[in-house]
């Protein structure tokens, strides 16, 4: 078991670090999260800090993450920032009633127990707090690649909205992302089966056809997409 986490790790580090060439496709996520974002914030499953920094942006940020690979990188990223506290942990370390916000890029489909994870985070949140999720859609996406780095499930928009009410949110909305993305996953993962974030395109990927998969979103968002970004708050 140690030496298949160990496996997944390595793999998510890397995917991980593939994504810090991607500015377009970052500026646009935090385009849809910084509208919730305040007070304190927790992002859950920080990675190796990708989004981090730009999160203090908008209040004091604790960031998250139990793999230790990503651990040390996020640790010494943000070192001495006063905005940011770097904790080793994951969702069960986020304590109650602490934070007037949350987020959770790519990683709910990571957690086995889904429902302990969703009830743990609303407890996580201040009465009126806010929770925003973006997580890989549509079952039929599913590929070895997810498997490798350790995904359990991908998402559809109601159904989740549905298991976020479920666990307590109100006020949910849930909707796709990405539909140009969907369709590269599904020939490069599912078809192909090779690594769909080994591109030595990708720079020229985000700068050229990510504005245009975001225009083309308008349209997709109820439909189908690359990922699912839910938005949800606990009741006063």
């Amino acid at each position: 078991m140690t030496g298949e986490m160990s496996s997944i790790d390595e793999e998510l580090l890397a995917t991980l670090h593939s994504l810090e060439g991607a500015p377009v496709y970052l500026e646009w996520l935090m385009s849809l999260t910084a509208p919730h974002l305040r007070g304190e914030i927790a992002e859950i499953g920080a990675g190796t800090g990708t989004m981090t920094g730009r999160l203090s942006e908008f209040g004091r940020v604790t960031a998250f993450e139990p793999s230790e690979s990503s651990f040390e990188v996020l640790r010494d990223r943000y070192r001495g920032d006063g905005q940011i506290e770097v904790v080793r942990g994951g969702y069960e370390d986020v304590g109650r009633d602490k934070f007037d916000s949350a987020l959770l890029s790519n990683v709910i489909e990571h957690i086995e127990d889904e429902a302990e994870a969703l009830r743990t985070i609303w407890s996580a949140l201040k009465p009126g707090g806010v929770v925003v999720f973006i997580a890989p859609a549509h079952a039929s996406l599913m590929s070895d690649f997810d498997r490798r780095i350790g995904h359990h499930r991908r998402y559809r928009a109601k159904p989740f909205a549905r298991r976020l009410e479920e666990a307590g949110f109100t006020s949910v909305s849930a909707s796709y992302i990405n539909p140009i993305g969907a369709l590269g996953w599904l020939i490069t993962a599912r078809v192909l089966r090779l690594d769909p974030t080994a591109n030595r395109y990708l720079s020229h990927y985000d700068r050229f056809v990510i504005p245009v998969s975001r225009a083309l979103t308008r349209v997709s968002a109820h439909v189908f997409g690359q990922s699912v970004v839910a938005v949800a708050y606990r009741g006063r």
